[in-house]
């Protein structure tokens, strides 16, 4: 089974396409607790998977 790619696409609410990824960055040393961060906005699948 083809692992998911982590890019979602969304709408904005005047109807325009754009795509988002969020990303796992590794764990707090101090607390244990998973970090990850989200990028949003790029007009274009290609771009978000450049930022990625």
């Amino acid at each position: 089974m083809p692992k998911k790619s982590p890019i979602e696409k969304y709408t904005l609410k005047n109807g325009e396409t754009r795509y988002q990824f969020q990303l796992h960055v590794g764990r707090d040393p101090m607390t244990g607790k998973r970090k990850s961060t989200r990028r949003r906005g790029f007009r274009t699948r290609a771009q978000a998977q450049v930022e990625l």
